[in-house]
């Protein structure tokens, strides 16, 4: 990423805190100048003490009162030393207002970026790498903002203010030392690129160890069933080691940049000093003005001295920038048609036409034309693989259709708002999600305007409400990360009422028996046939009492639609249902297990 281009985008992220940035470069503006004004002070008195008459820019001072000339001095002095505390104080503090609002503001887009991405946009990044880039990345570049960011925008009044009163004190002598600025430049330019390419190298290694340490964490149960640990944490520490590495790079190269400046500005100032003491000696300086030009020569190094510690940050935050550019700027969003109408849903009828879907270059469904029926339930069985889980998502709009139309009740749902169709279409995963909270806020989270008597019927419903009731704190149990205090059907039947309790007009529903035990699923099976008085409900299946609790049944292989009909239809025509879901049974086993 350019300068240019990073520039921009603080910018843009610093939309409406104009005046606070302002306020950052003035302070740090007057923070660099005030000291500037102590070697003016220094010469004059050094003048005054040789006998000579004294001057602070033009004014002289007591020529007669050599005295009362270096009072005037001191004070203005350790009034320069006070006004010089207190810039350093607002310097502090407003460059940090600045920082705190731009990591605020990017932080927020990037979680509204990734918060309504779609599923094949975190799939393409993944978890680990969007908490890496959500939580590491921003506070990154704050430094970028307070340090880089405002002392570039003053980096103009801190090299021409000394530039100038250079040239106004002696503009022969200032040549000598203006000349090492490009010479400087140019090292630091060269060692800079280097720079910010091992810092992102640095960045990518910290993001795949984050990446290797919350798998392993995720995953440390089926790691230590393995026996895999010393396996897992090889891989953990050569990831340590190759960030260990990019770190180091990165400081050898700002350390040789450091060394580069502080050599040449060293070199040239020494060659400064030595020309202008042949200038006082040939009676073309005074004393206190070759030391009035030696303190400029100072300050008119200090920027590019400091640029080392500036540069790190500067170019690890060029490298937050562009990571959180790159996520900011991936097409992520589902595409909505514009002033696009809401869903009106009657009987809840599912029509898919030519459906075809892709998962990067393999054909996940392919030319599916089937309706499902409205208020019915209907289920999808297959082998694994075959796009059942797929064919759920579609109708959510969870992912989206290469080519054909998914249409409710008549209505294309790509042609509909977004918000309405996920107002009356509730998933339930295979793996549902709960949160590190009560029972009671996981099941409002969908709708939190429920009542109470809401949360109990739906969790009737879902055969939730009876285990709830055995917790010793009932609905206001909290719950482990991840749901961990549950079972996998008690996590499931909290995931199913929370889905009843938004009162949809389809309720969809990946594999939600297979958790359960039959009496569970029985009790599910009841409570699902019972709720199609009012809505639409697709559960896939693979057991056969579930299948037999539909109404209608779609089997797919391959992604391509094999078989429609119901389950007693379906079991006599040889090949299809049997074969597709594994049953290869006789005739006479599946009758057995059909009676």
């Amino acid at each position: 990423m350019r300068t240019g281009t990073a520039i921009r985008f603080a910018l843009r992220h610093l939309d409406g805190s104009y005046a606070a940035l302002a306020s950052a470069v003035l302070w740090r503006c007057l923070f660099a100048l005030l000291p500037m004004q102590a070697p003016v002070l220094t010469g004059a008195l050094v003048d005054i003490l040789q006998g000579a008459p004294g001057a602070v820019y033009g004014y002289q001072l007591p020529a007669g009162s050599p005295r009362s000339a270096v009072g005037v001095i001191v004070l203005a002095l350790a009034f320069t030393a006070v006004a010089t505390g207190v810039s350093a104080y607002q310097r502090s503090v407003s460059a940090a207002r600045v920082g705190r609002r731009f990591v605020s503001r990017v932080l927020k887009a990037v979680v509204v970026k990734w918060e309504n991405a779609s599923l094949a946009y975190h799939q393409q990044y993944g978890p680990a790498e969007l908490l890496n880039r959500t939580l590491l990345d921003p506070p990154a570049i704050r430094a970028f903002v307070e340090r880089a960011f405002v002392d570039l925008l003053s980096l103009a009044i801190r090299v021409a203010w000394p530039a100038a009163m250079l040239f106004v004190i002696d503009p022969v002598l200032a040549l000598i030392p203006l000349s090492a600025l490009p010479l400087q430049r140019l090292v630091t330019w060269t060692l800079e690129r280097r720079l910010q390419e091992a810092a992102s190298d640095a960045r990518h290694s910290r993001a795949e160890l984050t990446c290797a340490v919350k798998e392993n964490l995720d995953a440390i149960e089926t790691v230590q069933a393995l026996c895999a640990e010393d396996r897992m944490m090889s891989r953990i520490c050569s990831l340590a080691d190759e960030l260990e590495g990019g770190e180091v790079r990165s400081k050898q190269y700002a350390g040789m940049i450091s060394g580069c400046v502080y050599g040449l500005t060293a070199a040239f100032y020494a060659l400064s000093l030595g020309f202008g003491a042949v200038r006082v000696m040939d009676g073309l300086l005074t004393t206190g003005e070759l030391v009035a030009f030696a303190g400029f020569i100072s300050f008119l190094y200090l920027p590019f001295r400091q640029i080392s510690r500036l540069a790190g940050a500067y170019r690890k935050g060029i490298v937050g920038i562009s990571r959180i550019e790159e996520i900011l700027q991936a097409d992520s969003a589902v595409p909505q048609v514009a002033d696009s109408a809401a869903l009106q849903l009657t009987t809840g009828d599912i029509e898919f036409d030519n459906v075809c879907m892709r998962y990067g270059d393999r054909d996940s469904l392919c030319n599916i034309s089937v309706r499902l029926p409205g208020r019915k339930l209907t289920a999808i069985s297959g082998r694994s693989g075959s796009g059942k889980t797929s064919l759920l998502r579609l109708m959510a709009r969870l992912r989206e259709p290469s080519a054909g139309c998914i249409r409710i009740d008549g209505q294309d749902i790509g042609a509909c708002s977004l918000a309405s169709l996920r107002d009356r279409v509730a998933v339930v995963p295979q793996r549902p999600a709960l949160f590190s909270d009560t029972i009671l806020a996981n099941l409002l989270l969908g709708n939190p305007a429920a009542t109470m008597e809401d949360v109990e019927v739906a969790c009737e419903a879902a055969g939730a409400a009876s285990f709830i009731r055995r917790l010793s704190h009932g609905y206001e149990t909290r719950l482990g990360e991840a749901g961990v205090s549950l079972s996998g059907g008690e996590a499931h039947r909290i995931a199913i009422a929370r889905a009843i309790l938004r009162r949809p007009d389809v309720l969809l529903l990946d594999e939600p028996t297979a958790a359960l035990d039959g009496e569970a699923e029985a009790a599910l099976m009841r409570t699902l046939q019972s709720l199609t008085s009012r809505m639409t409900v697709v559960v896939v299946a693979h057991r056969p009492n579930t299948l037999r609790a539909a109404s209608f049944v779609v089997v797919l292989d391959h992604g391509r639609l094999v078989g429609t009909g119901t389950h007693a239809g379906l079991l006599e025509q040889p090949g299809a249902y049997r074969s597709v879901c594994g049953w290869e049974e006789s005739h006479d086993v599946c009758g057995a297990l059909d009676a």
